[in-house]
């Protein structure tokens, strides 16, 4: 893809102050400089150098890249009926099928409320953009019709305009028919009334014209075009193997990275693009940092573990620090995803969404701290995108009452900062006006201001603003030397806030651990209740401090005190995925892992309905009896992991607390672990219960096998549409494809297919799905055959449907089409992407 002739505009990294316009302002890269640069020359006659990777640095983004005579040829936009899409192809996630121009995507044809993959060029393997609904829109400004413009730097048309210095006005934007590109010429009628066409990015980056009062172009998403950069199939391999451009942002090794896309999206990208692992869905809410690049994925390292991710899937966290002006991310469900275990989502963030506002505290965790005029957030640092020198949105909200409604202590003392950020100090009496100078400067946590004042009014140490005292605010401010001197001159250590919280409850909120243990060594209550009935112990176990945790029990808090939905603090360090806190939890003598919360879940159920092996583990090192233990409706944990998938709790159910695997959920119903994992599909789950013994012929209560289940599914009478969908790229054929292989292994290991149930039917008998019975059908005949029948269990044709899919694409590497339709098609049926191969399943060769 050449890179002159590009119209572009401003990027993530521009540093060329105004001499574009301002945003917005389109140009063309006329020429390619040394060093990664680029001549941009712009729409108002201005140029200058810009970076495409030089130092990591991009100043530019890709308007348009049909002006070049990029062309997917083999595709039509659905919209406008284009045959041949110009530039970048918009492809909807949805609806596979729907593929939209340049033009047709800005215009918001199709559902905006859908998620679209971008193509920049034919072989891009494409980046996943958020949904049109939710990005902001830019106005372009410069050379469109409307226009008014005079000679420019390439002018070679003698005095074709009526002579230097004369006007005309743009009629339309041309395609040029000689270079085979397209909205890189102009059409201009002149003030003596010629119309003519001139160059505007055409013929290798020549632009006749510049404007002299600019117009209107067409609208376009920011954040959904690519960075304008070196073509790769140029670039060095060391830059390959350092450097990563996304639809957004750069990324390089030694980069923070989080994912940005829920669990499903996760499985569902990864799959789509390359491998995936069960171990990402536990990266979900962490911080990772990339290690390298291999093919276009980046490999990012969570702890202990290394995954290779897709890009689109992967979300930029930039170093942030106290007084950095940021742009929150505009995609509420981007933000509801990142902010997971990072201070929740509350809807009155929705006001906040792609608003820029000024960062007051970094938390140790690396939360950050934005400032919106008189109203505070706390974000996941992801989801914050530096915004050096744009202006601070100051969102004003209603404040007037002197009583918070928020429940939640983090969110109330982040109320009260941004209403003293918003206060004055001037007017009203000298007691008023110091206690909200005392309360200010601890909010800033301006440690020399605050002693000064605390020390000159000690009789302001147990103050009451707005319910808060200064202890509780400084504490969780994380301002160490002020919580000292305050209770140096007297603070009360156990006053609390209107809502019976006290200053540990505040400094665990703010993620001041520090200063939490600074607390309980000075005597403070540990077993203060608050009106929520959500402790410190509670608190602690929620944020994963174990440590913390470990003090407050050994001070003597109640272990099992259950909030108001009847969780303790094990269920509540079970539902954040604490295992700090399990572990320390579990390790307390006096806990009772047996109490049940409203939902009827002990903590071992709900272990392992949230797939916590290592709480699993714990519980069972604590009580091996609740392995037995049923719910009211008679699920035992096994029943819980195994309807759920959650290989590893089941695992740990089996071999550590001995768990029998043909228990049934009572004596109405019979379901066993298996009839349950069978009837979901889960190949996994059911693959160690029969490895474990499980019985693959035991009956449910109305005579029905894992076999028939399998069979005939949750909905069989849907199942051949499902599969057909699947087939076509519509959806996921892999419940499909699971039940298919779960049947073959329960063949495998002796299950019959003669077993009628209560209505007389066998498993096959049960399945109204044509295809799968169709397949098990046809190689349950080869039971006998050497090699085993569940690596031979393969879908039908996607084409044709009356044959066996055994050529396997590439580069795609689906195995969907027999060996007749491979010859026949050009793309694959599940992708749709290009086939380069076409190798048989069997033999491997093509």
């Amino acid at each position: 893809m050449s890179l002159v002739g590009q119209r572009v505009v401003r990027g993530p990294h521009w540093s060329g102050g105004d001499v574009d316009g301002g945003e917005g302002h389109v140009g063309t890269v006329v020429s390619v400089g040394g060093f990664d640069t680029v001549e941009v020359l712009w729409d108002n006659g201005k140029h200058n150098s810009c970076r495409i990777g030089k130092d990591g640095k991009y100043d530019l983004r890709v308007l348009d890249n049909g002006t070049t005579g990029v062309r997917h040829t083999q595709f039509i936009c659905s919209a406008c009926s284009e045959r041949g899409i110009f530039g970048m192809r918009w492809t909807c996630n949805v609806c596979k099928n729907c593929h939209l121009c340049p033009v047709c995507y800005v215009t918001d044809k199709h559902d905006i409320h859908h998620e679209f993959t971008r193509y920049v060029t034919p072989s891009d393997p494409g980046t996943l953009v958020p949904k049109r609904a939710t990005s902001v829109k830019h106005q372009s400004m410069g050379i469109f019709p409307g226009a008014t413009v005079k000679r420019g730097r390439d002018w070679k048309w003698k005095d074709q305009d009526g002579g230097d210095g004369k006007t005309g006005k743009v009629i339309s934007i041309e395609n040029s028919e000689t270079w085979n590109s397209i909205r890189n010429s102009i059409r201009v009628k002149w003030s003596s009334g010629s119309v003519n066409v001139y160059r505007l990015g055409a013929e290798g980056g020549k632009i006749d014209l510049q404007f002299v009062e600019e117009s209107r172009g067409v609208f376009y998403y920011r954040d959904h075009l690519p960075v304008c950069e070196k073509p790769k199939e140029n670039a060095s391999s060391k830059d390959q193997e350092s450097i990563l451009v996304t639809n957004t942002e750069v990324l390089k090794e030694g980069d923070r990275v989080c994912i940005m896309v829920s669990s499903e999206k996760i499985e569902e990208l990864q799959k789509q693009h390359g491998s995936f692992a069960k171990g990402m869905l536990g990266c979900a809410g962490k911080i990772g940092e990339v290690k390298g690049f291999v093919n276009g994925d980046a490999l990012v390292e969570f702890g202990d573990f290394k995954f290779r991710f897709f890009p689109g899937v992967l979300k930029k966290v930039y170093d942030l620090n106290v007084g950095d002006i940021v742009r929150i991310l505009s995609d509420e469900e981007k933000v509801k995803i990142l902010q997971e275990n990072h201070g929740s989502y509350n809807n009155k963030m929705k006001q906040y969404l792609g608003k820029v506002g000024q960062i007051t505290k970094i938390h140790s965790d690396g939360d950050a701290v934005v400032k919106f005029g008189r109203r505070v957030w706390v974000y996941n640092p992801a989801c914050c995108i530096p915004a050096p020198g744009e202006v601070i949105d100051e969102q004003e909200e209603s404040d007037d009452s002197d009583t918070l409604d928020m429940s939640d202590l983090n969110n109330a003392l982040l109320k009260l900062m941004g209403g003293l950020f918003g206060q004055s100090v001037l007017g009203g009496s000298d007691s008023t006006l110091g206690i909200l100078a005392l309360y200010k400067v601890i909010s800033e946590n301006n440690t020399t201001e605050a002693i000064s004042l605390i020390r000159s009014h000690p009789q302001w140490v147990n103050a009451n603003f707005k319910g808060i005292t200064p202890l509780v605010l400084a504490s969780h401010q994380g301002g160490t030397a002020i919580v000292e001197e305050l209770l140096k001159q007297g603070a009360d250590i156990n006053k609390t806030d209107e809502n019976g919280n006290t200053a540990l409850v505040a400094a665990i909120a703010g993620k001041e651990r520090s200063i939490a243990k600074l607390l309980i060594s000075r005597g403070i209550n540990v077993k203060a209740i608050p009106k929520d009935k959500k402790p410190a112990l509670y608190c602690a176990a929620v944020e994963d401090y174990g440590d913390i945790v470990t003090l407050i029990l050994q001070k003597g808090a109640d272990a099992n005190i259950q909030d108001s939905d009847g969780d303790t603090a094990l269920h509540l360090a079970i539902y954040s995925g604490s295992d700090d806190s399990s572990r320390a939890l579990c390790d307390c003598q006096n806990v009772d892992a047996s109490l049940v919360n409203k939902k009827g879940f002990n903590a071992l159920h709900f272990a392992a309905l949230r797939d916590r092996p290592l709480a699993v583990e714990k519980i069972l090192d604590k009580n091996k009896a609740l392995v037995e233990v049923r719910k009211k409706d008679g699920f035992r944990a096994l029943h819980i992991a195994a309807v759920n998938n959650h290989v590893n709790c089941a695992r740990i159910l089996i071999q550590k607390g001995r768990a029998d695997v043909n228990c049934k959920r009572d004596d109405k119903s019979l379901f066993t672990p298996l009839h349950l994992a069978c009837l979901e599909s889960y190949f996994e789950t059911v693959e160690l219960l029969v490895e474990r013994g499980a019985d693959v012929n035991i009956p449910d209560s109305n005579g029905n096998t894992p076999l028939h289940l399998t069979l005939h599914g949750r909905s069989g009478i849907d199942r051949g549409q499902e599969l057909l969908g699947a087939l076509l790229g519509l959806g996921s054929s892999s419940k499909t494809e699971n039940r298919i292989k779960i049947a073959g292994l329960l063949i495998e290991n002796s299950a019959s297919l003669e077993q009628r149930n209560k209505n007389g039917q066998t498993p096959l008998e049960v399945c109204v799905d044509p295809v799968v019975k169709a397949v098990v059908s046809k190689y349950a005949q080869q039971r006998q055959s050497t090699q085993g029948l569940v690596t031979q269990l393969r879908l039908p044709c996607a084409r044709c449907f009356s044959k066996a899919a055994d050529i396997t694409l590439k580069p795609c590497d689906h195995t969907c089409v027999c060996d007749q339709c491979a010859l026949q098609i050009e793309n694959c049926p599940l992708c749709n992407r290009t086939i380069d191969r076409r190798l048989r399943y069997k033999s491997g060769q093509g």
